[in-house]
C-alpha cells in the first residue's frame, strides 16, 4: 500500500522535456520546436537548458554572456508555466555534457520522466557523445523528424532508444540574427518582442 509520502511523488512526477542549446539569441524556431515537442510527445513541461560551451560545436563559447542568455530566454517564456529555464549547465561552466546535465537532474527528481530533445541530424554523431550508454539509460531522446533526411543511428545505439517526433522548421538561425543585430538591421518577425527589446537596449551582438 502506497504511503502518503508515496503518492505525494507519483503525483508531482513529471514528463520533462530537456532542450539544450547556446540560445545565442533564442528565437521562434526555438520556441515553435518546444511547443510542438510538448505536444505531440504529450510532456508537462519543458525546460530550456542553455550550454555554458556546447563540446562538439567547433565556434566555442557563445558570443552573449550566460545572464544575457537566461535573460532572454526568460522574456521569451514569460507567462508560459510549462516553459522553464535550468542553469544547471552554465553555473557548472567549462564545457556542458549532457550525461553530466541529465545525471544530476535525475538525482534531483528520480520520480520524473526525462526526455533529450534533439534534431535528427544529431542522431548520427551520436556515437561521440560521452558515456552514450549511461545517457540512453536516464533518458528518452526525442529526435526531431524533418521530411527531407532520414537519419541512420550509429551502430552502437539501438533504434529502439529513439523516438521520432514530428516538429515544423523555421528557417531562421541564431547566427542570421546576430549578423542582422551587428549591422542594426531590424529583429521583427525573427523573435519574440521581448527579446529583441532586450537585444537593443544591451547592444548585444553589435561590433
Amino acid at each position: 500500500m502506497l504511503g502518503e509520502t508515496d503518492i505525494l511523488r507519483l503525483i508531482s512526477a513529471m514528463r520533462l522535456g530537456l532542450f539544450g542549446g547556446s540560445f545565442d539569441p533564442i528565437h521562434y524556431g526555438h520556441l515553435l520546436l518546444a511547443q510542438d515537442v510538448l505536444e505531440n510527445a504529450q510532456l508537462d513541461r519543458v525546460a530550456f537548458i542553455p550550454a555554458a560551451q556546447a563540446p562538439l560545436k567547433a565556434s566555442g563559447a557563445p558570443v552573449a554572456s550566460a545572464d544575457d542568455r537566461v535573460a532572454m530566454i526568460n522574456a521569451a517564456i514569460a507567462g508560459r508555466p510549462e516553459f522553464s529555464v535550468l542553469r544547471d549547465e552554465i553555473n557548472r561552466g567549462g564545457v556542458s555534457y549532457t550525461v553530466d546535465t541529465v545525471r544530476r537532474l535525475k538525482a534531483r527528481q528520480p520520480d520524473d520522466e526525462l526526455f533529450w530533445i534533439l534534431g535528427g541530424d544529431q542522431v548520427a554523431q551520436l556515437h561521440e557523445w560521452r558515456e552514450i550508454n549511461e545517457l540512453l539509460e536516464l533518458a528518452g531522446f526525442l529526435c526531431l523528424q524533418r521530411p527531407d533526411f532520414t537519419p541512420i543511428p550509429p551502430d552502437n545505439i539501438s533504434a529502439k532508444s529513439l523516438h521520432w517526433i514530428s516538429a515544423r522548421q523555421i528557417d531562421i538561425s541564431s547566427t542570421e540574427i546576430r549578423k542582422r543585430a551587428a549591422s542594426g538591421s531590424p529583429l521583427d518577425f525573427f523573435l519574440p518582442p521581448a527579446v529583441a527589446q532586450f537585444i537593443t537596449n544591451n547592444r548585444l551582438y553589435r561590433r
